[in-house]
Parts: C-alpha cells; structure tokens; sequence
C-alpha cells in the first residue's frame, strides 16, 4: 500500500541515472558520443488543482510542467531559459504504466501490491518495504504499430511508518521523493502566456475549460 500527500505539497526529488549498459557495440571510427542530457533534479509544488514542476538537468538548463489537474492539461515547457517551446497535453493521455513523476498517484502504481513486495530494507537511513514487479511499457509508436513493448523492471520503496513513497526505480533512473513537512504557502499563478495557451488547446479538444 502507498499513500501519495492529499492537498497542497511540495516534493523535492533526486534523480540518479543508471550508467547505460554496454552492448558490445563496435566504433571503429573511435568517435565520440555527443554528452547525454539526463534529468537531475525536479522540484513539485501543487497548490490546489494547480501544479508546477521545474525540472533541471545535467548541462544547467531546466524547464518547467505545468499541470491543471482540474482541466485535465499539462502545459510543458521546453526550455525556460531560452523561451522555449510549449507542448500541451491532455493528462488522461499520460501513459500510467510503471512509475512517473507527472502521475503522483496511486493509479499510477497500481503494481504495488502484496504480490509485488520484496520485503523490508533501509533506504537512505529510513525502513521501507521494498516492492518489485515487471511492467510492460507501451509507447505511443508501439501502440500505433500494434508491437508487444518493452518489459521493465519497476521497484518502490515506501516508508514503513507513513506509507509515502521515498523512492521508486523504472529501470533507468532511481527518484528519491523527499515531501516536505510543511505545504507550499500562497497560490501558484500560471503565467498569462501558458494560460492563454492552454485556454487555446481547450477550445481546440474540446476538454472543460476549467483549472
């Protein structure tokens, strides 16, 4: 059993990225990968039906997710730094298989189960119970080409006490959920442009227009 904070939170989060698996593959030209841009640290705030999420990565840039939970959007913008690119989203259309950050909530982890527990370990100085299981992920090209996916193996540590998630592994990275003790204080404000954008997409889906 897990228990994701109900109402207003902050969760600071950790990323830690799994080093990539040699294949063997040959280069004979010696050449040299271009740096991977991997995710290193997120920060979550949900104030309300509102909720922003800064992301920052290993190079220095960062971008931000915007999620209006109660139109059912996630406004994603691609770069803060050099004004990039907003992508929207319908947040039903989220894949919920496995584990990730933009779907904090027990459907999205619905294989943590008696089934799935490994049993109870310390994790970063706290007890948790250790769950494990294997998932298949479908991407949105695997269900367009009718292709079975990919199985992966998901894993969860939830404090023992509380039943908050402290950490959740999917393979390619470890997350470290720290929730702080106290809620975020004010509201969040999405900016003019991201709701002009957003009010944009609705009219387009045709979703509520609603936060």
């Amino acid at each position: 059993m897990v228990i994701f904070p109900n109402g207003d939170f902050f969760c600071g989060v950790k990323v830690t990225a799994h080093p990539p698996v040699d294949r063997g593959e040959k280069n004979p030209d010696k050449q040299v990968p271009a740096p991977e841009l991997l995710l290193k640290n997120v920060e979550i705030t949900q104030v309300g039906k509102l909720r922003k999420d800064i992301l920052t990565y290993n190079d220095g840039r960062s971008s931000e997710i915007w999620i209006a939970a109660g139109a059912g959007v996630v406004l994603v913008v691609a770069d803060t730094h050099q004004n990039g690119a907003v992508y929207p989203a319908n947040f039903k259309d989220l894949d919920s298989t496995g584990f990730r950050l933009l779907r904090l909530d027990a459907a999205s982890v619905t294989w943590i189960t008696d089934k799935s527990l490994a049993g109870t370990v310390d994790f970063k100085g706290k007890k948790a119970q250790h769950y494990q299981a294997v998932q298949i992920i479908m991407t949105p090209y695997d269900r367009t080409m009718d292709l079975p996916g990919k199985s992966k193996l998901f894993q969860a540590w939830i404090d023992q006490k509380t039943l908050i998630p402290l950490g959740f592994d999917d393979g390619d990275a470890l997350y470290e959920l720290n929730f702080g003790d106290k809620p975020p204080v004010g509201p969040l404000i999405m900016p003019a442009t991201l709701e002009k954008m957003m009010q944009k997409y609705l009219n387009a889906t045709g979703l509520p227009r609603r936060l």
